[in-house]
């Protein structure tokens, strides 16, 4: 039960690591139509994939030191 929660915790940090992450290099880093989608492409396949990994981390962290409710 133990590992399926924190496979859990793990994929939901890389889910989100790497949304917000995408969401936040898209509405900080200025872009023009001239670019053609250079910029865009460095988030989404540079930069969102280590917001990612650390967000994997942070979930794998999360769910091993976490403390399990009482049963009962």
């Amino acid at each position: 039960m133990k590992a399926l929660r924190i496979i859990g915790f793990l994929l939901l940090g890389l889910v989100a690591g790497f949304a917000i992450t995408a969401v936040l290099g898209l509405a900080l880093v200025p872009t023009r139509p001239a670019d053609s989608g250079g910029r865009e492409m460095a988030i989404f396949f540079g930069l969102a994939p280590l917001g990612g990994l650390i967000g994997a981390i942070a979930g794998l962290v999360f769910a091993a030191r976490r403390k399990q409710p009482p049963q009962g």
